[in-house]
């Protein structure tokens, strides 16, 4: 198989060209797919390419689910043929060979086995094994039984303890609110999602949010700090800060990186995006 990063065995390919094939089937343009979909239309012609690579497989395989329910295919048999056709997943019912079947487990074997069968060897064994006995037993010493006076006075009565509460942990999960960083945090942002959109968010400095948004999903984020937002469909969330309206401030079907704080939302280069 080629080393470059869109060439894909025949099972993908094939994968894509019955996507074309039911879309064609069913009277449908790649225009009319994406309206349905909310998927952006250079994504959707390289999926019917065979190419699955241009995001992370979390994305493509729901991007994939999407298509297939609209074109009447079983979206979870289609999401196992991709799984199962990447070159860097292992074949259905292969499985990893013992290290003693492989070619060096039978070399060490060779040069284990003569060092075992010598009775030096477990002379040597024998011996430290009974000199850790010995040591144990030497060591061990039985339990000294304290003495208590009976004109020892009897034991106040410990003062009132009140059990401290256990903290609690919350569980973050990306569409339920998070907890506030520090109590520095001065900005709110809220996200709506009116399409279908991948989301990457940096905040607070140093953490990390991403998953997918389906319309009508709700987000808050709390950062003294400016947001950082990457969105795949730039159009697909309406965005507040400080209860602020900002509007849908990305490009219809573009991914689109963003900077947001108390002034405002503004479209940032790649570049400037923070990697974390």
């Amino acid at each position: 198989m080629s080393t470059k990063r869109h060439h894909f065995n025949e099972k993908i390919a094939a994968i894509g060209a019955e996507l074309q094939q039911r879309r064609q089937a069913k009277g449908m343009t790649l225009e009319e797919l994406s309206e349905k979909t909310k998927i952006s239309l250079r994504f959707l012609e390289s999926m019917e390419r065979g190419d699955f690579e241009f995001l992370p497989p979390t994305y493509t395989h729901a991007f994939l689910k999407t298509v297939s329910v609209i074109l009447g295919l079983d979206p979870n048999v289609m999401i196992e043929r991709l799984s199962f056709s990447r070159p860097s997943l292992p074949a259905p019912g292969e499985k990893k060979p013992l290290s003693g079947d492989s070619p060096a487990g039978r070399r060490k074997a060779k040069r284990i086995w003569p060092i075992l069968g010598k009775p030096a060897f477990w002379g040597v064994l024998g011996a430290v094994v009974l000199f850790f006995l010995v040591l144990l037993l030497n060591t061990s010493e039985p339990p000294r039984e304290q003495s208590v006076s009976l004109s020892t006075p009897p034991p106040q009565a410990p003062e009132s303890v009140v059990a401290e509460k256990p903290e609690r942990i919350e569980t973050t999960r990306f569409l339920s609110e998070p907890q506030a960083t520090s109590g520095s945090a001065t900005m709110r942002l809220e996200a709506t999602a009116v399409e279908t959109t991948w989301v990457r968010i940096v905040y607070a400095d140093t953490l990390v949010d991403e998953a997918i948004f389906y319309p009508g999903d709700f987000r808050v984020w709390s950062s003294a700090t400016p947001f950082y937002l990457k969105i795949g469909n730039g159009s697909g969330l309406q965005l507040k800060i400080n209860s602020q309206e900002l509007g849908t401030p990305g490009i219809t079907g573009r991914v689109s990186n963003i900077r947001v704080d108390e002034s405002g939302a503004a479209m940032i280069p790649a570049n400037e995006f923070p990697e974390r």
